[in-house]
């Protein structure tokens, strides 16, 4: 029996694999090596076969499958059924210690977790109560703690099942009585140390068979060096340093710019010939890291493989498959339906018909029932979804045996999920999601047979209490898709690294709480009482512990990489305040070689022509653009002197928002629809305010299936509140008014101009002053007036010039009234008597006013008809209301500008 120990990086392994080698080649078939995680076994599986060698799968594979193939009669206690066993213990007993925190997620997970440790390392419920008793006031939370344990530990005993350690302790047994008959020599391999239980599997291993272990030298393996030395093991100590990998130091100025870095470099190693399968990367853990990593890596072409799993729950078929179940359990209100519907793995979530399906549906919400839905549903596949969701109603009522209901919902899947139709020809990207849907389909299956055994069998309970079960069986499952690409850069955390030495490795994240990480005491067993713990001879793990394996773990990481190691981080978070590096950094500050990072970007793989972004240059479009152009408003030139693919998106092409949420349509449009129809109403007529704000906000909320809500009511009274004050405080001159007045003028070229006058004031003199009202901030009023002034707006000028040509009067001014907050100004006028608010000017101001609007009409009018859809904003602060604002393009479009083919695209 041989211990090989020695620090990281001291070719332990490599001895251990030259052994396994030596006896394959021997055609030695009675071997076994055993390692912590099944991708380490494919790993060193796939390694051998490389080679050339010939061996059984079986040949490497984990500890736990090992000590499992003894232990097929006893199944151990899954997480949903030990998570609902510990919410039945704390329902049943409901300790005072525990009664205010009972009902908290967080606490409960805490709790199983807690449960979890104790029995990895061997613990019951009688071992703890010993430990409590010969420490007597050490752990206040103890004696209620014992309880739920006791009673989680005689529910699972009771239904036939064992915990972790106590399933080990009972393979060991077995293999101590039966032997090894088809084992000589067992190799253990990748552990940096081994818990009491595993021990106990080594101790019955090393009876029958011969046994070699590689283990690192830290102080966290220091308790399992021991042990083996005391069962016989002779230690073989590594004295022989591997050669130092060159290390480089990168700090960029941001997370992505500093992921941007590593893929450059990924692809310039790839670029000089090197594998992308000698390439890896490793993170302390997946977050924050991952999910940028995945993106990037995605972005810039490069080929990876994750070694990161994910929670069933949280994949896209799974949440498909479970948002419709909590819909029907819901009644079918249809705004969540509606979002089940709309989801890719409904199949007709990607139609184009959906769309216009949604549309309707989000208008009259809120509603609920399916049948209300199937009246909107045009398109067979649509009525089909609706038909099969029908299907889950039958579930709502009655009870049936787990049994039964999990065999239902074994056919969820087959009935709901569409799976995509391959189209060639096909792509990595696309078999990735086929097979991880694949994955995610049968996980779920497999966790419907979870929760059906975590609930009595035979025992008839409602739908509700199964699903109950099976979400937390989908909460506790981890999925990770299967990938047998070779080369692809390695993604992967440090306890994944271990299997690993490549040429390259990027160690990135090293900040302060990111690498090292620091560990907070467990709320429920604090290190006070794993002292306690410790002293009745029961050794649990220290916050201050697992902070001391950090360094340990860098230490393991570096030495993955063989020529290269680069080490990086990001000097500020995304707030642009300063991060503090990792300690460990200043460890290694004389070897580093400090080499500059770079912000950089993926090359676009076919760019866009400059002369085809800005405009439409085929005829007959345009003929068809200026025949929908013929009739326009002040509104829409407007529109198009901010930015002309805006025009484009709402005006030509017309294209229609989706109807926003209930909650949301008490928008400032709606807003503003009360003002105009009250002050219409109240102006010069002498209704009472309060009387017709009450009747036409009651009105709009009917019309717009407004709901009845904190937010409306806070909107209602701001409202109210603003027009009594504008209504009090507004003191322009007596005058004759026309209210709400439309008015048309044709314009050269047949041009039709429409729009409406709010309010138009008739002095005695036959001279006319147009009153504009915007339910507007002061500040935007002072933008508005701008943009009038400099002709980026023609609404002023175009509404005097209608004025005078439509309704016959001479203009006296044009004024923006601004109701929100406060009541506010600004305009132009005329020495109009009384007239205290806006800018006093000349008629031939007014004129000026008229023509500079005139010209930026027609000029924006001939670069309509001409096909511009350039997104060019004049004020890019409104970029963000935009509802294109995702499509448009607008660097792409200023980078064409640039590069000069703006122009001649015009034509």
């Amino acid at each position: 029996m041989l211990l090989l120990t020695g620090p990281q990086g001291f070719g332990k392994t490599h001895r251990l694999m030259s052994r396994v080698r030596e006896l394959l080649a021997a055609g030695q078939a009675d071997l076994r090596l055993l390692v912590p995680t099944a991708t380490m076994a494919e790993h060193r599986r796939n390694e051998l076969a490389r080679e050339g060698f010939v061996l059984r799968p079986t040949l490497a594979t984990t500890l736990a499958s090992f000590a499992n193939s003894w232990l097929q009669d006893v199944p151990q206690i899954a997480g949903a059924q030990l998570a609902l066993l510990v919410e039945k213990s704390l329902d049943a007993l409901s300790p005072a210690e525990f009664r205010s925190v009972r009902a908290f997620p967080g606490f409960r997970s805490s709790l199983q977790a807690l449960i979890e440790e104790l029995s990895s390392v061997g613990l019951g419920a009688a071992e703890v109560r010993a430990a409590i008793e010969q420490r007597p006031g050490r752990w206040p939370e103890g004696p209620a703690f014992l309880t739920i344990f006791e009673y989680v530990e005689s529910e699972w005993k009771r239904l036939g099942m064992l915990g972790r350690g106590e399933r080990l302790r009972l393979a060991a047994t077995r293999i101590r009585e039966k032997g090894l008959p088809d084992l000589r020599t067992v190799f253990i391999d990748g552990f940096f140390t081994l818990s009491e239980p595993e021990l106990w599997i080594v101790d019955a291993l090393r009876t029958h068979a011969g046994v070699t272990i590689n283990l690192p030298s830290w102080d966290g393996a220091a308790t399992a060096r021991a042990a083996l030395l005391r069962m016989g093991f002779e230690e073989e100590r590594g004295l022989e340093d591997g050669a130092e990998p060159r290390k480089i130091i990168l700090a960029a100025r941001t997370m992505e710019e500093e992921i941007g870095e590593i893929a450059r470099r990924v692809l310039t190693e790839a670029a000089a010939g090197r594998p992308f399968r000698e390439m890896g990367i490793v993170v302390r853990s997946a977050d924050p890291y991952v999910p940028a990593l995945r993106a990037a890596l995605e972005r810039f072409g490069i080929p990876a493989r994750f070694y990161f799993s994910e929670p069933l729950a949280g994949h896209s078929v799974v949440r498909y498959l479970s948002a419709a179940v909590e819909a029907m359990l819901k009644g079918w209100d249809h705004e969540d339906t509606l979002a089940v519907m709309r989801m890719a793995s409904s199949g007709a979530g990607r139609l184009p018909e959906m769309d216009r399906f949604d549309f309707e549906v989000r208008e009259r919400l809120p509603g609920s029932g399916l049948h209300a839905l199937r009246g909107f549903a045009r398109h067979p596949a649509i009525r089909r979804l609706i038909d099969a969701l029908g299907y889950l109603d039958s579930w709502r009522a009655g009870e049936r045996t787990p049994g039964d209901w999990a065999g239902e919902l074994n056919r969820l899947g087959e009935l709901l999920f569409h799976f995509q139709e391959p189209r060639e020809p096909f792509t990595p990207a696309m078999v990735a999601v086929w097979r991880s849907q694949s994955h995610a389909l049968r996980a779920f299956g497999e966790a419907v047979e979870e929760a059906g055994k975590a609930l009595e069998a035979g025992v008839a309970v409602p739908f509700d209490t199964f699903w109950h079960a099976l979400k937390e069986a989908l909460a506790q499952t981890q999925l990770q898709t299967e990938d047998r690409r070779r080369n692809v850069v390695h993604v992967m955390d440090v306890y994944e690294a271990r299997q690993w030495e490549l040429p390259v490795i990027f160690l990135c994240g090293l900040l302060e709480r990111q690498f090292p990480q620091y560990h907070p005491q467990n709320p429920i067993l604090p290190d006070q009482a794993r002292a306690a713990f410790r002293e009745a001879g029961i050794s649990l793990r220290t916050s201050a512990e697992r902070d001391a394996e950090e360094p340990f773990l860098f230490r393991f990481a570096c030495s993955r990489a063989t020529p290269t190691l680069v080490l990086s981080y990001p000097r500020f978070n995304e707030k642009g305040d300063e991060n503090l590096r990792s300690s460990f950094l200043e460890e290694l500050a004389a070897t580093l070689v400090a080499e500059p990072s770079r912000p950089v970007r993926p090359v676009a793989a076919a760019p866009f022509p400059a002369a085809r972004v800005p405009s439409i240059r085929d005829a007959q479009l345009r003929e068809r653009i200026d025949a929908k152009n013929t009739k326009t408003s002040p509104s829409a030139i407007d529109c198009f002197l901010q930015c002309a693919f805006q025009f484009f998106g709402r005006r030509t092409l017309g294209l229609k928002e989706p109807p926003v949420q209930p909650g949301e349509r008490l928008d400032l449009l709606a807003q503003g629809d009360v003002v105009h129809r009250v002050l219409a109403r109240c102006v010069g007529a002498g209704e009472n305010v309060d009387d017709v704000f009450e009747q036409e906000f009651r009105r709009i909320c009917a019309e717009r299936r407004i709901p009845d809500s904190y937010r409306t009511e806070a909107v209602r009274l701001d409202l109210l509140r603003d027009l009594r004050r504008f209504i009090s405080e507004c003191d322009l001159p007596a005058a004759k008014h026309l209210l709400e007045k439309p008015f048309e003028l044709e314009l050269p070229d047949g041009v039709v101009l429409r729009g409406r006058f709010d309010r138009v004031d008739i002095y005695p003199d036959d001279r006319a002053l147009v009153v504009d009202y915007k339910y507007s901030r002061a500040a935007n009023l002072r933008d508005r007036f701008k943009k009038t002034d400099e002709a980026k707006s023609v609404q002023g000028g175009l509404y005097l010039l209608g004025l005078k040509r439509s309704l016959g009067h001479e203009p006296a001014g044009m004024l923006f009234a601004g109701l929100r907050g406060e009541a506010s100004w600004r305009g132009w006028h005329v020495s109009v008597p009384g007239l205290r608010h806006g800018k006093r000017c000349a008629d031939e101001d007014l004129g000026g006013l008229v023509s500079k609007a005139t010209q930026a009409f027609e000029t924006a009018l001939g670069k309509i008809r001409r096909g511009r859809i350039l997104p060019e904003p004049e004020d890019d602060k409104l970029c963000e209301w935009c509802e294109y604002c995702d499509i448009c393009r607008v660097e792409s479009a200023a980078w064409s500008a640039a590069a000069g083919g703006l122009e001649e695209a015009e034509g």
